[in-house]
């Protein structure tokens, strides 16, 4: 029984990673409407990080250290500043590029 269970488990990791790697590809494959393509998911994700790590960001807005704000701040900055930039992304992407005089 411990046999078929692993056996499932390892057909269902292997759905999973074939399944995000056709994803994957098929996102590769499609061309952007944006001539200068930029990333900026990642640009924000990186900079949210380093800033993160460099400094104490709950202390720069002095957030008391009472039932563990400080990492709770820190987390909602990460995830704002992840926010942020996707919806950069999304505009960089969208109405930018359709009014872009280099686009096609």
């Amino acid at each position: 029984m411990k046999v078929i269970a692993s056996l499932l488990v390892l057909l269902l990791s292997c759905s999973a990673v074939v399944s995000a790697a056709s994803a994957h590809r098929k996102l590769q494959q499609t061309p952007s409407t944006n001539p200068f393509p930029l990333d900026f998911n990642k640009a924000g994700a990186s900079f949210v990080s380093e800033f993160t790590d460099e400094y104490n960001v709950a202390k720069m807005f002095q957030i008391p250290d009472t039932y563990g704000y400080q990492d709770l701040f820190e987390e909602l900055f990460k995830l704002f500043g992840t926010v942020g930039s996707a919806g950069v992304q999304r505009v960089y992407d969208g109405p930018l590029a359709t009014v872009s005089p280099l686009a096609g």
